[in-house]
């Protein structure tokens, strides 16, 4: 009996101190819970990320539990920049992980959802990004923790995987120093995986875009790639989208590793209305028609988002710019149909971008009996500065045959005419002005076949005189 009441008190009392030492943990636990998400350990996470990147953070609350933490309205300010536009924000971080891969040093998340992050970027006057914190040498930094972890470092290379990653409502803007729209992406969703180990980082998903606005005036919609990431390339490897009513596709790629940061795309462009696009850009959709195809393969600075660098060709079918008045006029001045109907068969060009301009060279605009052919540099700011010539057949001039038939000559007899042609102002208001001196073949013409014929009149007078004169 004995023997039992010692063992019973010697279960008593483990029992008491398991109880005990289960409370101990449990208060532990949430003595940490809330040592991990009171305001002071926020506060030691702002200031680790500023030490660590240089970059002020703000959020309106956090949560760590046992396998899942959370960030309420992220933002990171940009002090540069207009008031209240923040360089990044995002509603709400969740993710959950995995407690034990943390402890063995391989961390495990299985779930990333960053819910409506936006990007605001501003160009600077002279170039580059106005930006809170300094990219090459942060981009320095990480490279150099990268060629070599250490202890102190190891935090940033740590072996990390997520198998669940997911942007949602993401947007991305991209402004010039007054404030004008260079580039915007509305409601990006991204969904993937991210994998990190020692020496290098990977990802691979799939993206979607509702819509994308591009300087100087284009939109496009629903496009959608396969995203991959990987030797610190970001690629975009079959980008399509809705481009005014006919299809866009292409392929882009982003070097993140140098400094600064280039990137490099190519894009085709079938069957899109031109109408839209006048639209806008600041014009009457009637200003010109069209179904455009063209292509285009060129890059440049993710810096400088203006300073795009490339080439092209474009091609309109069933051409048309029935709203140029000064068109209109020489038209009906010359009996040219096309030109007052300002009606063409096709339009066709070869340009390079380069310095904010596209550059004809040389831009065709063709039609029976009539072709315009002008060089020069359309601006990124809508400004026009054309060109050319508009070659025309005299036997489809009306006012040519005129002067033809007074003059007693056929059509035929005069060369094709070359009327030196301009256009400038602004994509919006086109101004057109063709110089009319180009009859002058006509009437030179005329005059010469009216010489020809005078000719032997005046000999004969001055023969006459002599002839008396020897006479006598």
């Amino acid at each position: 009996m004995l023997g039992c009441f010692h063992a019973e008190k010697i279960l008593l009392g483990l029992a008491i101190l398991a109880v005990l030492i289960l409370v101990a943990l449990v208060a532990g636990f949430f003595f940490v819970m809330n040592q991990l998400n009171s305001p002071g350990f926020a506060e030691s996470i702002r200031q680790g990320i500023k030490d660590k990147f240089g970059a002020e953070v703000q959020f309106s609350g956090h949560r760590i539990g046992l396998g899942s933490a959370s960030l309420q309205k992220l933002t990171i300010p940009n002090p540069s920049v207009p008031q209240g536009e923040n360089l990044l924000s995002a509603d709400l971080i969740e993710l959950d992980f995995s407690l034990l891969s943390i402890f063995q040093g391989n961390p495990t998340v299985s779930k990333l959802i960053i819910t409506q992050p936006v990007l605001k970027l501003r160009q600077r006057k002279e170039g580059g990004l106005i930006l809170p914190i300094d990219l090459a040498q942060l981009q320095a930094k990480l490279t150099e923790a990268s060629a070599n972890p250490g202890p102190v470092e190891a935090g940033t290379q740590l072996p990390l995987s997520i198998s669940n990653l997911k942007l949602l409502g993401a947007a991305v803007e991209v402004y010039a120093d007054d404030g004008s729209v260079l580039f915007k992406a509305e409601n990006a969703n991204f969904n993937g995986s991210f994998t990190q180990t020692l020496s290098e980082r990977s990802a691979q998903g799939d993206l979607t875009i509702a819509k994308l606005f591009i300087t100087p005036g284009i939109q496009a919609s629903e496009a959608k790639s396969p995203l991959v990431f990987e030797k610190n390339i970001l690629r975009l490897t079959q980008l399509t989208a809705k481009l005014y009513g006919g299809d866009f596709a292409g392929e882009a790629s982003l070097d993140t590793q140098a400094s600064p940061m280039t990137y490099q795309t190519t894009a085709q462009v079938t069957g899109a209305d031109l109408s839209p696009f006048m639209a806008d850009l600041g014009s009457d959709a009637n200003t010109i028609l069209g179904k455009a195809t063209m292509d285009f393969k060129g890059g440049g600075d993710f810096a400088q988002p203006k300073e795009l660098v490339g080439a092209g060709t474009l091609s309109v079918s069933e051409f048309q710019v029935p709203k140029l008045q000064s068109l209109k006029a020489v038209g009906l001045t010359l009996g040219i149909t096309a030109l007052q109907e300002g009606k063409f068969d096709s339009l066709q060009s070869t340009y390079k971008i380069a310095g904010q301009k596209v550059i004809l060279e040389p831009l065709n605009v063709n039609s029976p009996n009539l072709n315009i052919v002008m060089n020069g540099p359309i601006g990124f700011d809508k400004s026009i500065q054309l060109l050319g010539t508009l070659s025309v057949d005299p036997g489809s001039l009306q006012l040519a045959n005129t002067l033809l038939s007074s003059a007693n000559l056929s059509s035929s007899s005069v060369t094709r005419m070359n009327l030196p042609i301009t256009v400038t102002g602004m994509a919006n208001d086109p101004k057109v002005r063709v110089d009319m001196s180009g009859m002058d073949p006509i009437q030179s013409h005329r005059r010469g076949q009216r010489s020809s014929r005078r000719l032997p009149q005046t000999q004969e007078r001055r023969s006459c005189p002599r002839h008396g004169t020897s006479g006598r």
